[in-house]
């Protein structure tokens, strides 16, 4: 166990980039190994070997689902729907965002972002929906007032008759 266990370890801090014996190490540590010795897991992990070796997005999806809800959890599937945000990708930065907030419940930035990708696609109604459930969890966010603002702003033009423009 020891010696799958590490590996993953290793991979998982140098990916959260946090300091050697912090506290928060020490319960990630104790979590992981609750997330890996679980027997189901046990025995996905001995059908997924391939030459002795284990899949890291396979790992990676276990100890999420394992996890979640967890602060600590998202932020890289939402790093990732950022980036395809910005070159226009919105189903697939759609899904990411989504994973996200799936992974953790408390970060009002995913939400946002996943609101903001819904307004580029032109989904006005699911867009103010979760604008809305963002300024729910942290209602002095000045970024989600503004793109509330513009989402409503658009909503507007579209219902008037005008075109609907992307920014």
């Amino acid at each position: 166990m020891n010696i799958l266990f590490n590996p993953l370890l290793d991979r998982i801090r140098r990916f959260l980039k946090f300091p050697l014996g912090s506290q928060f190490q020490r319960s990630f540590q104790r979590s992981a190994r609750i997330a890996v010795s679980h027997g189901e897991t046990e025995k996905r992990l001995s059908m997924k070997r391939n030459n002795d070796e284990l899949s890291s997005p396979f790992l990676a999806e276990i100890l999420e689902e394992r996890l979640r809800p967890n602060r600590f959890l998202g932020y890289d599937r939402d790093n990732l729907g950022v980036a395809l945000l910005r070159r226009e990708m919105f189903e697939a930065a759609e899904s990411q965002f989504r994973r996200a907030i799936y992974l953790n419940l408390f970060k009002s930035a995913f939400v946002q972002h996943l609101a903001w990708c819904l307004h580029r696609q032109g989904r006005e109604e699911e867009a103010l929906v979760a604008i809305n459930q963002a300024l729910t969890m942290k209602p002095k966010d000045t970024d989600a007032r503004a793109a509330r603002e513009r989402i409503l702003e658009s909503k507007e033009k579209i219902s008037s008759g005008m075109t609907h423009h992307t920014a």
